[in-house]
């Protein structure tokens, strides 16, 4: 029996024996490939695809040996020299494959990655051990040195971590797994224990190893795809007569009516639409439960929006989970790909929906993603069949992925519609907040009607007519501001036109209530436009009233702020609210609603500036001093402020700033905040005036003067077409008239100017402009520079 034993052994080891051994276990490895590429092809698993993957490395590692074998039997080489080392690699490397496969059916990042470490840490042992050989193998056997005895304890000790984890977890088919490896366990013992000293390679794990590649063939069979059930035919007396029984499809509806449903739920939103989503696929799919759920977010957490269990015929209540407790739904949502898993699984996606549903068992699970018209994945759809044990088949992962492309153009629809009415609602408020501020501005003119008849008793002669100028003068700012606003408001209303226009051009087909709230959005638009007019005309009629000079402007200053400060708070709401809604904290935008809310930012940050501007004209007005506190100021960091204020500006219009500064950055004398506001405004009216893409030039240079002191020239130039020249003596001027056009070649209404004007001369500067009509405007500063002795001075403000 021993000798039997022997020249077996020794047939395995030597040639042809060993190429026999290097094929039968390659003829095992490609039968349970075979096997393993029909599963991936019939039923989509991401086990099928895990054997694909290892019993390929496997068969590949078996080609090499053999290719090997035989080129050494040849004579091309001394096979000494290499078969021992890469034998032992080769199996140790099988081994870590066929406890990959057998431990862990399912996709497990931490198993995956440990299996991959195993895997180079084994290469790296070989080309060590290669490498030592190397030079010792023509005076040494391999079998019973010191590498053999190390590669057959690392061999042994993954096998007794394969039995660890195979008890322990026990997935689909553990049983044949650890006979298996029993079997590959009692061959790597017998060769520490009886080696063939003669010998270089291990004949009893090669003996070991013939029993028990054949079991590879269970691998891929622990994943049946079920069958289609063919429903059973009662015998009738007249079969020729009764027509044959046809196959019951696995779903009650087709997708075509299944979308046609839905399309009709569609006017639902939010958690209906959602419910009735749960339903209906509960209902079609014949699952006893089925769930919605979002992609994980930032947080990195699933999200059950909702869920319907029809065994039960009740809705599950809103749940969340961590997405590292459902890796392989985590997977197949980032990639927009259906999943399904059978109820023997050992996945963890299972046990933990399980325990979040408190479910003894899940059942078979099938899920598909909902893709949004980006190609993002909007939603999940889960269908379990913990009660019934429903098996899911090829065809309904099919049906699912159908229904989810079905899904998309609904969900589009839904939240268009509620983006649709949240606008609505901001527009509402906006709105409420116009009319609380026009309240507030009538309250203060019915103020000022009661005090007309009592000042104008009081004055009287030539005086009396100078202060009639003068007031006439402030109403007319306050008529330039309610112009301003009316404006603002027509580009609100025409952004609500814009919203029901887009509306038509989608097809919103049940948006008829929309439409109609903002139709009476509008007119409550028309009516506040309406009210505005009433208060122009009631301060037109207040421009009658006749006070002394401080008191008329303190009071009108303290109107003006009073108007500025309330219409600040509503504008930071809404300028909060729309930076919200743009940074999609609270939803995803499509183009059209993002294009809408950039209007709205950009039209409250111009509102911004006006009553900026306002409250300048106010103080200017009253005739309070200017509290100006003159020091060195460089003028390279005046500049640099000015331009990063401007550039957004400058940007929107693809506008080139060219500048021309002397080296080195003089230091001037003045206000440091006041310098500010003058480069501001200068930058800010040529951007104006210059066209898409056109050029702004931006000039300094130091001028001699004879008195002793020296003084720089700045220059802001610009392709705004020039000033006519009968319009040169109003440039600076604020007080427009309602029949007073504006000038061409300034922006807006030329108050900025204004401003910069009064805090140019408050500093003992000049300002003045050159003009060349068809071409541009060139705008100049002068101001004295600082040479160390100067005393700072206050100036006073004066319109200029």
């Amino acid at each position: 029996m021993g000798s039997t034993i022997q020249q077996v052994l020794t047939a395995l080891t030597t040639f042809p024996g060993n190429l026999i051994y290097h094929m039968a276990l390659a003829f095992s490895i490609a039968g349970a490939l075979q096997m393993a590429v029909g599963l991936w092809r019939d039923s989509a698993l991401p086990q099928g695809r895990r054997m694909v993957i290892g019993l390929g490395l496997m068969l590949g590692l078996r080609f090499l040996l053999f290719l090997c074998a035989g080129l050494a039997q040849s004579g091309l080489y001394n096979p000494r020299v290499l078969l021992p080392i890469l034998d032992r690699a080769a199996t140790t490397l099988s081994l870590i494959v066929i406890l990959w496969l057998w431990v862990f059916p399912e996709p497990r990042r931490l198993a995956d990655a440990a299996s991959s470490l195993l895997g180079m840490l084994t290469a790296a042992i070989a080309a060590i051990s290669w490498a030592w050989w190397f030079g010792n193998y023509s005076a040494l056997s391999f079998n019973a040195s010191w590498l053999d005895f190390g590669w057959e304890f690392l061999a042994i000790a993954l096998l007794g971590l394969g039995f660890a984890l195979l008890i322990l977890r026990r997935p689909n088919g553990w049983e044949y797994g650890l006979g298996m490896m029993i079997v590959v366990s009692l061959g790597h013992l017998l060769h520490l224990i009886v080696p063939q000293t003669e010998s270089d390679y291990p004949g009893f794990v090669r003996l070991a190893q013939m029993a028990a590649y054949p079991i590879l063939f269970s691998l891929p069979r622990r994943f049946r795809t079920p069958q289609p059930e063919i429903p059973a035919v009662e015998a009738v007396p007249a079969p020729s007569e009764q027509p044959a029984p046809q196959e019951k499809s696995r779903s009650d509806t087709q997708p075509e009516y299944f979308k046609a449903l839905l399309f009709a739920l569609g006017e639902s939103t939010g958690p209906e639409l959602c419910k009735a989503i749960a339903r209906t696929l509960a209902e079609t799919m014949r699952s006893d439960i089925c769930l919605i759920v979002s992609p994980p977010g930032r947080r990195g957490r699933f999200h059950i929006q909702c869920g319907y269990d029809f065994i039960h015929e009740e809705t599950l209540e809103n749940l969340s989970l961590d997405q590292g407790k459902l890796p392989l739904l985590t997977s197949a949502m980032k990639k927009a790909q259906s999943l399904r898993l059978p109820a023997r699984s050992t996945s963890q996606d299972l046990t933990n929906l399980g325990d979040l549903l408190g479910l003894g068992s899940t059942g078979h699970l099938l899920a598909g993603s909902v893709q949004n018209l980006k190609g993002e994945t909007a939603l999940g759809i889960i269908l379990l069949s913990p009660h019934t044990d429903r098996r899911w088949a090829r065809e309904d992962q099919d049906f699912i992925e159908e229904i989810s492309n079905g899904l998309a153009p609904i969900l589009h629809q839904a939240r268009r519609w509620e983006a649709a009415q949240k606008e609505l609602e901001k527009t509402q408020n906006s709105l409420h907040a116009l009319q609380e501020i026009l309240e507030e501005v009538q309250a203060e003119n019915q103020i000022l009607l009661s005090e007309r008849d009592t000042i104008t008793k009081e004055v009287l002669g030539e005086e009396g007519s100078k202060e009639l100028d003068s007031l006439r003068d402030d109403q007319q700012q306050s008529q330039d501001t309610i112009a301003r606003l009316q404006v603002e408001n027509r580009r609100l209303g025409e952004m609500v036109e814009s919203l029901i226009a887009a509306a038509d051009t989608h097809e919103l087909t049940t948006s008829g209530q929309l439409k109609k709230e903002l139709r009476e959005a509008l007119e409550e638009i028309a009516n506040l436009k309406n009210q505005l007019i009433k208060t122009e005309q009631q301060a037109l009629v207040n421009a009658g009233v006749l006070e002394t000079a401080d008191t008329v402007s303190e009071e009108r200053a303290e109107v003006f702020a009073s108007i500025a400060q309330d219409l600040r708070q509503p504008m930071s709401s809404i300028v909060g609210y729309t930076e919200l809604l743009l940074g999609e904290s609270v939803g995803i935008l499509g183009a059209l609603q993002r294009k809408f809310l950039e209007r709205i930012r950009a039209s409250t940050e111009r509102l911004e500036r006006l009553l900026d501007d306002l409250l300048r004209v106010a103080t200017l007005l009253a005739g309070d001093q200017l509290q100006l506190n003159p020091e060195a100021v460089d003028l390279g960091n005046a500049f640099d402020k000015a331009i990063a204020n401007t550039s957004a500006q400058m940007r929107e219009k693809n506008i080139i700033l060219r500048v021309d500064l002397p080296e080195p950055m003089p230091h001037i004398h003045a206000d440091r905040d006041a310098l500010q506001q003058i480069l501001i405004h200068l930058l800010k009216n040529a951007g104006t005036v210059s066209p898409v893409e056109g050029e702004i030039f931006l000039r300094a240079e130091v001028q001699d003067v004879d008195d002793g002191q020296n003084y720089v020239l700045i220059q802001v130039a610009d392709q705004g077409g020039g000033i006519p020249k009968e319009d040169l003596p109003r440039v600076f001027s604020r007080l427009y008239r309602a029949d007073n056009p504006l000038i061409e070649g300034i922006g807006d209404t030329g108050v900025g100017l204004s401003i910069a004007k009064t805090l140019v001369e408050s500093q003992e500067g000049r300002i003045w402009v050159d003009t060349e009509t068809g071409k541009g405007s060139a705008f100049n500063i002068l101001l004295p520079l600082y040479n160390g002795e100067t005393t700072p001075q206050s100036g006073e403000g004066h319109s200029g």
